[in-house]
Parts: C-alpha cells; sequence; structure tokens
C-alpha cells in the first residue's frame, strides 16, 4: 500500500510520525501474510554443536564451526551475523574455503536467502 494523507491519521507522535487509520489497515495488500519464515539452523542443531560454535574465540573461528557441524543445512545471513557477533557483518562469506568471512576479500560464496548468479540455497 501507498500511504496516502487519506490514509493516515492526523496525529503525530513525538518523531513526527503518522500511523495509518482504520482505512489504511484495510488498503494493505499482503505479498507474504501467512508464509512460514525460513528454518534458524542454530535453533535446529545440538546444544553441544552450538556451544562448540560459540566457544570459539574469532569470528572466523566461529563460521568455519558453523559450516563444518551444519553441512547441507540452510544458512541465511541473520544466522551468520548472530554467529560473527560483528556490528555489520558480511552478508556472505569471502574466498574460501570460508576464509575471511569476518571481513576478508572480495570472492562471494552464496548464502540461502541471496541470490546470487548461479541461484543461492544450503551449504
Amino acid at each position: 500500500m501507498r500511504a496516502t494523507e487519506e490514509l493516515l491519521v492526523d496525529g503525530v507522535n513525538k518523531d513526527g510520525k503518522r500511523n495509518l487509520s482504520r482505512a489504511g489497515h484495510e488498503a494493505i495488500e499482503w505479498i507474504h501474510k501467512d508464509s512460514r519464515l525460513p528454518a534458524n539452523v542454530l535453533n535446529r542443531l545440538p546444544a553441544s554443536d552450538l556451544q562448540a560454535i560459540l566457544a570459539q574465540a574469532s569470528c572466523q573461528g566461529r563460521v568455519n564451526e558453523l559450516f563444518r557441524l551444519a553441512q547441507r543445512q540452510p544458512v541465511t545471513p541473520p544466522v551468520l551475523a548472530t554467529v560473527e557477533r560483528q556490528r555489520d557483518a558480511a552478508p556472505f562469506p569471502r574466498s574460501g574455503p570460508l576464509r575471511g568471512a569476518c571481513g576478508g576479500a572480495a570472492t562471494r560464496a552464496p548464502i540461502a536467502g541471496r541470490r546470487a548468479a548461479g541461484g543461492g540455497g544450503t551449504l
């Protein structure tokens, strides 16, 4: 939906933002309203595997351990960011084999949820 004057309420909050009116809420056209979210691989791993991943001292060590223990499972960018524990995590690991995911060189390997020239998918 496009927020137009007739779909917004008159009042503003402290930040100057406005809310949708009832008509505005009714005008929303959902693209994926009842879609399921992708599974988070970290929730599927045994506690011992998760502990082994997070016990690694370095960012690269955590990423390597994640890919070693979670083979053939989708690793989404948010999962990678969680494991990296960096403020501005890279959207995908850099150069192989899994080197530089924590700010390395420019060669890129796709992660599930990201589109690359040849597709994407599980690692």
